[in-house]
């Protein structure tokens, strides 16, 4: 067999891999990585077995490197069609979450400074469900739609409330990225998130900086998540949210904590070491701005 069939064996093997990795998502890993080695090493097989090449080592060649190939067009593929979804139970007991009606996992409460647990779902439209873990079925389900690339952010009940900080170094810009307070909700498709429930850093490496860069941190917000915990309900949460998303620096504070308080039926107030997220309190545009 000629090398230039041997090398069109070994493309067609891997194109086939591909879009059978595109067109189906849910095929278990297992399943998809046979597949994959089996057509792209089978030009080099046949090869072997046909017995014309049985004396060099392009027959040998042909299987290695199509098996190798294989093997990189599986993990890119795979990676590429199963975007990353985190769960942040923010609740204090454990929760089991459900994927399309079947169990997933049981999700302990999460630290608030640790990135949250994660996996790897297939890409297209899911159902989303969480229970207690001694339930047959979920108590609450809802849609989500998974996109290749980005993050994605499951809250169980809708305990946690979500902060984007966006940060940019050198001569980039964080006018195209999302940033501020994220609507109360259970799913959030999110950017690519380079630091989870901690800051940005404060410089990154130089080299980056020639060009500009830029950083985006996913953060618990204090705040909202103080009246989650003294009680006020999802309706607090949200007019909370919703005033501090429309604070302005050309417009005199808001005292959106103070209203979402009233909402309550107590009035706490935030730990003086919390007070840098207050709405009004030391950033009066309502979002972090890039250094």
């Amino acid at each position: 067999m000629r090398p230039s069939t041997l090398l069109v064996g070994i493309v067609a093997g891997l194109s086939v891999s591909a879009v059978l990795a595109v067109s189906f998502p849910t095929l278990p890993p297992l399943a998809h990585f046979a597949v994959s080695m089996a057509l792209t090493g089978a030009t080099g097989v046949v090869s072997w077995v046909r017995g014309e090449a049985r004396d060099s080592p392009r027959a040998i060649a042909a299987i290695v490197g199509g098996l190798g190939l294989g093997t990189i067009t599986f993990g890119a593929t795979y990676l590429a069609t199963h975007p990353v979804l985190h769960v942040d139970n923010a609740t204090d007991r454990n929760i089991l979450v459900w994927l399309d009606g079947a169990p997933l996992m049981v999700v302990p409460p999460s630290p608030p400074d640790a990135e949250p647990p994660h996996l790897r779902v297939p890409y297209g439209a899911h159902r989303l469900g969480h229970s207690d873990p001694t339930s047959t079925r979920p108590a609450r389900e809802t849609a989500a739609h998974f996109r290749s690339g980005g993050d994605h952010l499951y809250a169980p009940t809708r305990a946690g409330c979500y902060w984007v900080e966006a940060t940019a170094y050198g001569t980039a810009t964080t006018q195209s990225l999302p940033h501020g307070a994220l609507p109360l909700r259970d799913f959030h498709a999110l950017p690519a998130i380079d630091f989870w429930f901690t800051d940005t850093p404060a410089k990154v490496r130089e080299a980056r900086l020639r060009s500009g860069t830029t950083r985006l941190a996913l953060q618990r917000y204090e705040p909202c998540m103080m009246l989650g915990a003294l009680g006020c309900d999802a309706a607090a949460r949200e007019a909370f949210i919703a005033c501090a998303q429309t604070m302005s620096a050309l417009e005199p504070p808001k005292d959106c904590f103070g209203q979402a308080k009233r909402r309550c039926a107590s009035e706490p107030s935030l730990p003086p070491e919390r007070r840098s997220h207050e709405p009004g309190a030391s950033d009066s545009a309502g979002a972090p701005q890039a250094e």
